[in-house]
């Protein structure tokens, strides 16, 4: 519910700010995890897909967003019922990423 953008800051400690710079943003990359409509807004998540991450309100966000594309990147035990439950949408999982990629 963030209305305003003076109210998104960036968590120093949350991601490594060198390894993940633009400067490795790709086209490929924004082709595949957009499922080929790069244009479209693109929601990311990196990191363990456990039940603990509260993942399913990622759902319930895109149910009210359909124009908006979601890449889930990395894998768990809640990657087959995040599967299930992101079905027919436009969603990509994409499993574990590691290094460049």
């Amino acid at each position: 519910r963030v209305t305003a953008a003076n109210k998104i800051r960036l968590w120093i400690k949350g991601v490594d700010s060198e390894i993940f710079h633009p400067q490795y943003g790709s086209h490929e990359m924004r082709l595949r995890l957009s499922n080929g409509e790069p244009e479209k807004p693109l929601v990311v998540h990196v990191g363990r897909l456990g039940v603990e991450k509260s993942l399913d309100f990622l759902k319930r966000v895109m149910d009210k967003l359909p124009d908006v594309r979601i890449a889930l990147i990395g894998d768990g035990p809640y990657r087959e019922e995040l599967e299930k439950m992101f079905s027919g949408m436009a969603a990509v999982f994409t499993g574990m990423l590691q290094g460049e990629e």
